[in-house]
């Protein structure tokens, strides 16, 4: 005969054994990122009506959307390349965005610009 031991007992208050500790975090950080995101879409489409962009910023991301380089737009728009990164750079900061693509995509997302 082997040796025989006592059941072991759960802790005070759990009933159930734990979840793997690598499976929650991935789930929970899922989660929270999925969370994260909305709660900067939502800040940034609040911020972006209050701070709607010019003419010349929404013309000016709706070609960058469309793939047109810096110099390219200066000329469709009829002003100079200086001139088209401060609109685009005024923008980049009113959508608070770190690249100009960055804010071109958020401007799309946001319904502010068809690309």
């Amino acid at each position: 005969m082997g040796i025989r031991t006592a059941p072991t007992k759960p802790a005070k208050g759990r009933t159930t054994p734990r979840a793997s500790k690598k499976a929650a975090p991935s789930s929970r950080a899922g989660a929270k990122r999925g969370a994260t995101v909305d709660r900067l879409m939502k800040k940034t489409r609040q911020s972006a009506k209050e701070d709607a962009l010019t003419e010349r910023e929404t013309e000016a991301l709706t070609w960058t959307a469309r793939g047109k380089s810096r110099a390219s737009i200066a000329e469709l728009m009829n002003i100079t390349t200086r001139t088209v990164v401060f609109h685009l750079k005024r923008a980049q900061k009113r959508l608070g965005a770190m690249t100009c693509t960055q804010a071109a995509v958020k401007a799309a997302m946001l319904g502010l610009i068809e690309p």
